[in-house]
């Protein structure tokens, strides 16, 4: 690999791999960086393909905890750095990028789908749906666009800790509210969901940390949770 990466004129990475070897040594040589989906990267992250971390025994070090609440994105807005935001969805199909485009990137004026980005273009997807459809006749398309996959990530939840070694003290919840995203998250905050309750403290390191209730297994399942599962 490391001699594929010494002859590539452009070299595609996650953010995380562009920090470690082969690919670092390319980032050292390349004569452009170009980070894509800097909107919904914290800066702690983005800074992962800019600079090395540091290193203690096998474990990185993050440098920049403090940096969580800003997106690189942002950050490179405000210190003048070209960006270039595109204004049209040229791949994903249509309707597919609405929930990003209005919890992240709303602040983008004028977008719009480009010709390519009709379903008619998708035939691999329009066959995975028709295959889906077909060999799960009782599948249904949600109506909460948002949380489509919430209660079937409960269920699984659930029969992982009633028929596997798998505790719930392994398992974590993420929740992302959008006053988070828009960088409006002012303080603690109860909130009841499909999961039970959840109780959002702030740490004295100015992280914010949520704890729902514990689990409970539906009536007849032969399952009950009794430790509550960590969630951030």
């Amino acid at each position: 690999m490391q001699r594929i990466v010494s002859k590539a004129a452009l070299i595609c990475t996650t953010s995380m791999a562009a920090a470690q070897k082969p690919y670092k040594v390319f980032r050292q040589l390349a004569k452009a960086v170009m980070i894509d989906e800097g909107g919904t990267m914290t800066l702690a992250e983005g800074l992962y393909v800019l600079f090395t971390m540091q290193k203690e025994g096998n474990n990185y070090l993050n440098a920049f905890p403090q940096h969580c609440r800003l997106s690189t994105l942002d950050y490179f807005k405000r210190t003048s750095v070209a960006c270039f935001v595109l204004n049209e969805q040229l791949r994903i199909a249509d309707g597919q990028f609405d929930i990003a485009q209005e919890l992240i990137y709303h602040d983008v004026v004028g977008f719009k789908y480009g010709p390519k980005s009709s379903v008619a273009n998708h035939e691999i997807g329009r066959e995975i749906e028709s295959w889906a459809v077909s060999a799960f006749i009782d599948l249904e398309p949600s109506n909460d666009k948002l949380y489509a996959q919430c209660n079937k990530a409960f269920d699984l939840a659930i029969d992982l800790t009633a028929n596997t070694k798998i505790t719930q003290k392994m398992l974590a919840r993420f929740r992302r509210h959008k006053r988070v995203a828009d960088g409006r998250w002012d303080g603690p905050d109860d909130a009841a969901d499909d999961w039970g309750a959840a109780t959002t403290t702030q740490a004295g390191d100015g992280s914010w940390r949520t704890t729902a209730a514990p689990i409970q297994a539906e009536e007849g399942s032969g399952d009950s949770a009794s430790s509550a599962v960590p969630t951030w």
